[in-house]
């Protein structure tokens, strides 16, 4: 029987309200999105952003998860280990961008470079904009940073109205993006100086920068695998289809994505009850497998359900009749939707347990495979081909997850590593 403290249950409380209302109002700006941009430029803005995403997640690695690991641990030192992880942030974000501005000068990217950079540029702030949630996640006060994140999602949502209303273009959506991104940093550095005691004089250790980016490597790392092999499909598409097909697929895909927030955000909002309850005993550690999985499936289940048998209806009414011709790919990405779920579910697993080697071989495993399959598929048989061959990947991984979970769970005490406290 699993059991919820009562810290647990407030943490779960507030991040299931915060998440909520952030896919809500995402569904909103990305309704707002495919409603104004036309089927070629909402392409180019799909492009960009999931092209980018990695370098943004390059930018920040793991770090922001070593940092609140060991503000949780000693809270004393909280400006410290603040100070310290913003400052290989910056770095991180100067030396990405400088990367991207080179990579986007191939010829399958050369047209785009400035789109790609405005990309890059909201990739890099809104994974590494949040020093606040870094702070106040560490110490227990999720709360606060929920409430961070609703009202970054009501400021994303009015700036995608504005932009649009401004110029009904990619540029222009990118723009009004980073602007929120760069607001919310303001923001989010303002609150923690109120919040926390500021050190005059920082003392640097290098065994701090250290321990930051090696730790941090890790799970960034296994981060960036999954990032790479779940957008690029995108990226094929760019590559090998027609700019129709890849608006289609990029809408399609998009929704499905939006959608996936829900379960993921259950999880997160579930995963200090994992923490503290693998290891204790077998029994224990079945237990959570199998409770995790069933509540997973009871929220990922119906999503597609209702994706399958209403495809054309929430097309129509959500994104408007322009782009119910992607119907067949968004019934089809609707299936991974089960997959890519449960294949999050059994990464926290793995995270939990300090399995980041499997998570990256596993990670690279489907780049590969997404490559090699993909690109003939794509050149074939479009969006729709390239949509299978996700769904594919997808359930691979995840069966492959969930038995290396599994067989762990079932034949070992010590899935949390005794080593480091997370």
């Amino acid at each position: 029987m699993i059991k919820i403290d009562k810290a647990s249950k407030r943490n779960l409380i507030f991040l299931l309200v915060a998440q909520a209302s952030a896919a809500l109002l995402g569904v909103f700006a990305f309704t707002r999105i495919a409603r104004e941009l036309p089927v070629i430029e909402m392409g180019r803005f799909g492009f960009a952003v999931y092209s980018t995403a990695l370098f943004g997640l390059l930018a920040e690695l793991g770090i922001r998860f070593v940092a609140m690991k060991e503000i949780a641990t000693s809270p004393e030192n909280v400006w410290h280990y603040h100070r310290h992880s913003a400052y290989i942030r910056w770095l991180l974000a100067a030396l990405s961008l400088i990367l991207l501005s080179v990579v986007a000068l191939t010829p399958a990217w050369r047209a785009e470079w400035n789109l790609l950079m405005l990309g890059g540029l909201l990739a890099i702030t809104q994974f590494g904009s949040d020093p606040a949630t870094w702070v106040f996640f560490g110490r227990g006060r999720i709360d606060i940073g929920a409430t961070i994140l609703i009202i970054d999602r009501f400021l994303y949502l009015v700036a995608i109205h504005i932009a649009a209303q401004w110029s009904p273009s990619a540029e222009s959506l990118i723009i009004g993006a980073v602007t929120v991104n760069l607001l919310r940093m303001t923001f989010s550095a303002c609150w923690v100086r109120m919040q926390i005691k500021i050190q005059p004089k920082i003392i640097w250790d290098k065994s701090l920068f250290r321990y930051l980016i090696v730790d941090g490597a890790a799970i960034g790392i296994a981060i960036l695998t999954f990032f790479t092999y779940s957008q690029i499909t995108i990226v094929l598409m760019k590559s090998f289809s027609t700019p129709e097909q890849l608006g289609y697929y990029a809408m399609a895909f998009g929704a499905m994505s939006v959608l996936l927030v829900i379960p993921t955000s259950l999880i997160m909002a579930l995963f200090p009850i994992m923490a503290t309850t693998l290891g204790k005993s077998i029994q224990a550690n079945r237990d959570l497998f199998f409770w995790f999985t069933r509540l997973i499936m009871l929220v990922a289940v119906p999503i597609v359900i209702v994706l399958l048998l209403f495809a054309d209806d929430i097309l129509a009414i959500w994104m408007g009749a322009k782009y119910t011709p992607a119907t067949l790919e968004l019934k089809i990405l609707a299936i991974a939707l089960v997959f890519s779920a449960a294949s999050f579910l059994y990464r926290m697993f793995l995270f939990a347990s300090e399995k980041y080697k499997t998570e990256i071989t596993i990670n690279v495993s489907a780049i590969l495979a997404t490559i090699i399959i993909g690109i003939p598929i794509c050149k074939i048989y479009g969006g729709i081909g390239v949509a299978i061959v996700y769904v594919f990947i997808e359930a691979s991984v995840a069966i492959t997850k969930a038995v290396l979970t599994w067989y762990k769970s079932s034949h070992s005490l010590s899935f949390i590593s005794q080593k480091k406290t997370l």
